[in-house]
């Protein structure tokens, strides 16, 4: 059980901090809609800050009650947890340079908006 932590503050804190970004590079290269799990309550999406410093404090909090050993199997869990999510983006070599053409897409988008309105 307490390995799903790691799990837990690798996926959904990622997703959080950053990881609803990809949703437009990963719909580009899957031609398909946003995935559905970038999308959150609007109660979070209105404090996202203060919800993902609430969640990183009580997973800290519970972290500072486990001994060195356990500590240290969940950081191990994590890192293994991250490397499993990185590598779907490079199995397959389409999804991971679509994600990077969106990702291009977007910057590109946003550069161009800005020049339109000065």
């Amino acid at each position: 059980g307490d390995l799903l932590i790691s799990h837990f503050y690798t996926r959904y804190l990622a997703d959080l901090f950053g990881g609803s970004m990809l949703a437009s590079p990963t719909s580009a290269a899957l031609g398909l809609q946003p995935p559905q799990f970038y999308k959150f309550p609007e109660a979070v999406e209105t404090q996202r800050a203060s919800y993902i410093e609430h969640v990183y404090a009580s997973i800290n909090k519970e972290g500072e009650k486990m001994d060195d050993i356990a500590h240290e199997g969940l950081v191990e869990e994590a890192r293994c947890a991250f490397t499993h999510n990185a590598a779907v983006y490079m199995e397959q070599p389409k999804l991971f340079w679509g994600a990077f053409r969106g990702a291009f897409n977007i910057g590109r988008g946003m550069f161009l908006r800005k020049v339109a309105l000065r």
